[in-house]
């Protein structure tokens, strides 16, 4: 496949003009996108690499002291690769109890992987996470520095992209390599989840609170003494690896309870809540018009809530439901031998793409939930669809726990591998200026059965190589762009 070119121009969008920043010594040049023609830099706006380490004028990792990280380096700060320095950066926060850092020393280790594949072997650098750690990206050190008042991810797209991509959603892109255990690993005696500071969960991103201010008489869950960050969306984006806090080891296991048995799930986007079960099972927005909870709290859209890490790490946290056209049905609440079964998480290499398609209107029905009671109504919004790369065990479907079934999606980045049975919320603001937590977030306890239940920490166990945010959904034609990038960059992590 021909490689496009990538143009660099001053661009205006009304009065404003906007001046792309060079790409310093040392760095790679962006992927050659046709979505970056159509940008307002004409390069992105968020691309973290792992490919590069810098130069005199630029680090990619610096270290607790704001040195180059070498490998086996405590990393502070991750640059964000295509624009100047102090834009856009994933940095450590600080320690301390107001809004910080609550956990001592906690950074992601620059590290080495390699892989092998019949008598080939490449070794990669990433940043590996254990649970705890997680960084946050200010939003403001971008929107402020080229004057973007609009939202630049929302779920309506922007109109800071020129046709055919302006005001089609957004979508975030992750290289990463999964340390989630297998199954006969986390039943072991070898495992000890009570030592574990982190729960089942594993965020790859979240920007918002952990619970809704629309329910503020809910208990806050927060670590004592610890005054969780106010700088954040009150909704936001929360992008979830693994959305379901498996239980590891279960001394009495009910046959007929099919949670003591699930693997733990990819968990992105999509669910509902019904807001008097006492069992919490939302992940992403709020799908389903439902009247305002409280008047007196004017931040509160007129939809059904989403409960947020503080009450969400509950047992059926996560899954991705399809009730749309070529999309692989799953989902969290099948009992064993179901067909729809959520799919198994996978540890390894993979690629995952999460996109809000706002070029199409996904209707919500009464009838997936059986009744409209307690308010609740149809809803229409954007379609959520996840895309899985690089590993060929989400080309299957669980039907029971001894048997899988083929699917057509599933390692593709332009078939889909699920789609959300409800839509996502129209016009809804994901990040802008505020704060993005990176792999995990401040603490918050979580739901879940004992022993793992009720941790404070709910981040990523793996490395992460490399991520990408769009202001918008991307073509087929880019999608398949990056496939080829990633099949030749990866070729020997990658399973196809």
């Amino acid at each position: 496949m021909a490689l496009g070119k990538i143009k660099k121009s001053k661009k205006s969008f009304g009065s404003v003009l906007y001046n792309p920043p060079a790409v310093a010594p040392g760095v790679p040049p962006a992927y050659p996108l046709d979505f970056y023609n159509y940008t307002v830099l004409g390069t992105p706006f968020y691309h973290f690499r792992s490919d590069w380490t810098g130069g005199a004028s630029v680090i990619n990792f610096k270290d607790e002291s704001d040195q180059k990280a070498v490998v086996g380096s405590k990393v502070k700060t991750w640059k964000n690769t295509y624009l100047r320095v102090n834009q856009g950066d994933a940095i450590v926060p600080p320690m301390n109890m107001n809004g910080g850092n609550y956990w001592e020393k906690n950074y992601p280790i620059l590290s080495e992987r390699t892989y092998y594949e019949d008598n080939r072997s490449a070794t990669y650098q990433g940043l590996k996470f254990k649970g705890t750690e997680y960084m946050e990206i200010e939003g403001r050190t971008v929107t402020d520095a080229y004057g973007l008042t609009e939202p630049l991810f929302s779920t309506a797209g922007t109109g800071l992209m020129d046709n055919p991509y302006k005001n089609t959603g957004a979508s975030f892109l992750f290289v990463l390599h999964s340390d989630i255990p297998e199954h006969d690993q986390l039943i072991s005696a070898d495992y000890d989840p009570a030592t574990d500071l982190a729960d089942g969960h594993q965020l790859l991103f979240y920007s918002r609170q952990q619970i809704p201010c629309c329910y503020t008489a809910w208990p806050d869950n927060g670590a004592e003494g610890y005054t969780y960050p106010t700088d954040t969306e009150h909704y936001g984006l929360q992008l979830w690896f693994q959305g379901q806090n498996y239980r590891y080891f279960d001394p009495e296991p009910d046959p007929d309870d099919p949670r003591d048995f699930y693997f733990p799930k990819l968990g992105p986007q999509a669910s509902w809540i019904n807001p008097t079960s006492t069992e919490l099972i939302g992940q992403i927005n709020y799908y389903m018009q439902r009247p305002q909870p409280d008047p007196n709290c004017t931040t509160c859209p007129p939809y059904g809530f989403n409960d947020g890490i503080a009450n969400g790490s509950s047992v059926y946290l996560g899954g991705l439901l399809a009730a749309y056209p070529n999309c692989p049905p799953s989902c969290w609440g099948c009992g064993a031998g179901s067909p729809h079964l959520a799919p198994e998480m996978s540890p390894g290499f993979q690629i995952l793409l999460f996109e809000f398609d706002n070029t199409i209107v996904h209707n919500s029905t009464c009838g997936w939930i059986g009744n409209c009671s307690d308010g609740w109504e149809p809803g229409s919004g954007p379609l959520t669809r996840l895309y899985t790369y690089g590993n060929t065990k989400y080309q299957k479907q669980m039907t029971d726990f001894g048997g899988w079934v083929a699917l057509g999606g599933g390692n593709s980045l332009t078939v889909s591998r699920s789609c959300g049975v409800l839509p996502a919320t129209p016009n809804h603001t994901l990040w802008h200026e505020h704060l993005l937590f990176l792999a995990g977030a401040p603490p918050v306890r979580g739901q879940g059965s004992p022993p793992q239940g009720g941790k404070y920490a709910h981040g990523f166990r793996g490395t992460i190589y490399e991520i990408m945010m769009f202001e918008g959904k991307l073509s087929d034609a880019d999608k398949t762009q990056l496939e080829e990038i990633f099949k030749k960059k990866y070729q020997v992590a990658i399973r196809t």
